[in-house]
Formats: structure tokens, sequence, C-alpha cells
């Protein structure tokens, strides 16, 4: 993706408030208007993979607000927004793949958030870390971090339901990477487990409406790594092509409903009985399917 634009865009404006700040550096409004256009080059830098200007972006943001809050301006302000700055600094840290940064810094984080007991901030980053050591292939390291974030995330969902579907997108991200962690230990089916429960999560999401790409793309990729580890089961094929078909995604559907119906076709024969009435509710949908297919041809 091109990102010459944006980048030029975000450097005009960062002149502009650089301009501004000139005319009276004891503007504090001025100074963390700068403060933010520089947070802006930072992000755009990230996306189109320059890094040195994305830490230098960084670092001139930084000695803005170090310097306000030694003037002691608007102390609080201040505080949050270095916070907030190093929070948004150990994300981008993580996309662009600086792996053994980013962790730095999220356990910083994590640690001052521990000591104020903020558990959503902690589950966070908790979250962040032990997905960086996952990237790592460090996953018997990763466990530890990624458990107290899932831990965390049940206890905030049932704790404050206002914000139940957030800790809930929380706990999804954490059970892949925590297949991904037991994945690397040969642990085939505990991490088969956590992909499953992330793909059923989310395909649950997309029947209760969040029909976004975001949401989908991220099902797929669960989807996707839970075939590396043997799966997806059929009852999980079968939620998805629910989830499938409700947003207009038929074919997709239909051959998740396929997929589920093999699997079946090759399950012991122990398991004919238990699977009697998932293949019966396949092949219903799968009828329904091609039937509207066939209606629009």
């Amino acid at each position: 993706m091109h990102h010459g634009p944006a980048l030029r865009l975000a450097k005009r404006v960062l002149e502009a408030r650089q301009f501004l700040h000139e005319r009276d550096p004891t503007d504090f409004g001025a100074s963390m208007a700068l403060s933010g256009a520089q947070m802006t080059v930072a992000y755009v830098a990230a996306w189109a993979e320059k890094d040195s200007l994305f830490d230098r972006a960084i670092a001139d943001s930084r000695a803005i607000l170090k310097r306000l809050l030694a003037e002691g301006k608007n102390k609080d302000m201040v505080t949050s927004e270095l916070g907030q700055l190093d929070r948004r600094y150990a994300h981008l840290l993580k996309f662009r793949g600086r792996l053994t940064d980013a962790i730095t810094i999220y356990e910083r984080l994590y640690a001052e958030a521990r000591q104020r007991d903020d558990r959503w901030l902690r589950a966070e980053y908790a979250k962040g870390i032990g997905y960086c050591l996952a990237q790592l292939k460090r996953g018997d390291a990763a466990l530890e971090p990624l458990d107290e974030a899932a831990r965390l995330y049940e206890e905030l969902r049932k704790q404050d339901p206002q914000r139940a579907r957030e800790a809930e997108v929380g706990l999804q991200s954490v059970w892949m990477s925590l297949g991904d962690a037991h994945r690397l230990a040969k642990r085939r089916e505990i991490a088969l487990g956590f992909y499953e429960r992330s793909a059923v999560s989310k395909a649950q999401h997309v029947l209760r409406g969040a029909t976004d790409e975001a949401t989908l793309t991220s099902l797929s990729t669960a989807l996707t790594d839970a075939r590396t580890v043997g799966g997806p089961t059929p009852a999980t094929l079968e939620i998805t092509a629910r989830a499938l078909q409700a947003c207009g995604r038929r074919v997709a559907a239909v051959q998740a409903i396929e997929m589920a119906l093999r699997k079946l076709d090759s399950a012991d024969e122990g398991k004919a009985a238990e699977n009697r009435d998932l293949r019966k509710k396949l092949e219903t949908r799968l009828e329904l399917l091609r039937g509207f297919r066939k209606q629009r041809m």
C-alpha cells in the first residue's frame, strides 16, 4: 500500500504546528498540539515502514511532554498523555515486528498498571507481552502472561457488563496467542481448543451483527490456524457457516458445510450417534443454501 500522500499530509500538519509553537513556546495548547502532530507522523511512518522517522517522531513527542511535565503544567493531563504515548508506541512496535522492543515497553507499562491496580490495562499489557513472546517462538514463556490476561478478561467480562464485548474481543486475541504458544510446544489438542474458542466467539459476534471486515478476517484467521493442528471441528464449522450465511457470504458458507460433512464422514464410527443431529443440521442448511443459489441463477 502506498502511504506517500498520507505521510506528506502528516508532515505538512507537523510543520504548521511547529510554526505556531515557535511563535510562543510557552503556549501549553500549542505544545500539546505539536506533540500530537508528532504522534500522527509516527503512526503514518509505522505503516509506511519508515522506522527511523517513526522512532524520531516518537522521541520528539515524548520530549515535548517531558518538558511540559518538568514545567509543572497540567500534570495530570500530561502524565496521561505520556502513558498513552508509550501505549501506542508499544502497539506500533508490535505491528512493525520489533517484538523485543515492544516487550520492554509492555513490561514497564504492565508494572505501572499493576501498581495502580488497573485491571483493564494489566490485561492489555499482559496480552501484548504474551503475543510478542509467542511470535518470538518462546511459547512456554508466553503462557504466564497470556493465562493472566485471560483470567483478567474473564473477570472483567462478568464484573463490567457495559464493557463485556470489549473483554470478549480481548479474550479472542488471547486465545489465539495461547493456541500459538501451545502449538509451538507440540500440544496440538490444547492449541486446537484455544483456536476453536476464538473462532466460535468471533462467529457468535457475527451472528449478533458484527459483520465488519475486520471481524470476518479475524474469524478466517482463527479457522486457518485451527487447520494447522487438525481442525476446525465440524461443530465449529457449523456455527461458522451460519455466521457466513448471516452476512451474505453464501459460497463460503457452503464451503464450510462441505468441509464439516467431509470431516463427519471420516470420523470414528463410535461417534456416529452423537454426530447424527449435527449432520442433519448441516445437510438441511446446505440444501437451503444450494436452493437459494439455484433460484438466483
